[in-house]
């Protein structure tokens, strides 16, 4: 996941985070940043720098990261606003409040949960590589639909699972 932000002070800033391993790398007008310690990074912020400059990175790509250059701090991927959580939440909501629901066999529980989730972090990365309100709605409705599908579709091969069991 890359961020590209442009500061009138320092340039173009260029924020990566690997989704599986949560690896980040740090670019400040085309000068890579070189990772020192947990949150301190350290690169030549000029061409006649003498000295390599440390900057301090603080948090991720899904909750909001800044960096702090000289005791000023630049957003370089913004927070996740309230609608957005709101969102991803929906369908880990309505799968709970439909796990209660005995006619419907969907999926509850841990398992739902874990599903849920995982779709919550898949909407969540997919609407930071958009502005558009309208198109962060359109995803989310998208993945309630595909977690809730799949919720759905697994607890009906248990239940069916479960009765042929039942049956012999």
């Amino acid at each position: 996941m890359k961020n590209i932000v442009n500061d009138s002070k320092y340039g173009q800033i260029i924020y990566e985070e690997s989704f599986w391993t949560g690896k980040k790398n740090l670019t400040i007008n085309n000068e890579k940043f070189l990772k020192i310690s947990k949150n301190v990074y350290s690169g030549m912020l000029n061409e006649n720098d003498e000295e390599p400059t440390s900057v301090e990175l603080n948090g991720n790509y899904l909750k909001g990261a800044t960096i702090r250059v000289n005791s000023q701090i630049i957003e370089v991927v913004p927070k996740i606003k309230w609608y957005e959580i709101i969102l991803i939440l929906l369908p880990f909501i309505i799968d709970m409040i439909l796990s209660f629901v005995p006619i419907i066999p969907i999926l509850g529980g841990a398992l739902g949960a874990l599903v849920t989730f995982l779709a919550g972090i898949l909407e969540l990365t997919l609407m930071r590589n958009t502005t558009s309100i309208a198109m962060k709605i359109l995803i989310a409705i998208l993945g309630l639909i595909l977690s809730l599908g799949l919720c759905l579709i697994i607890g009906i091969v248990i239940v069916t699972a479960a009765q042929q069991i039942i049956v012999q």
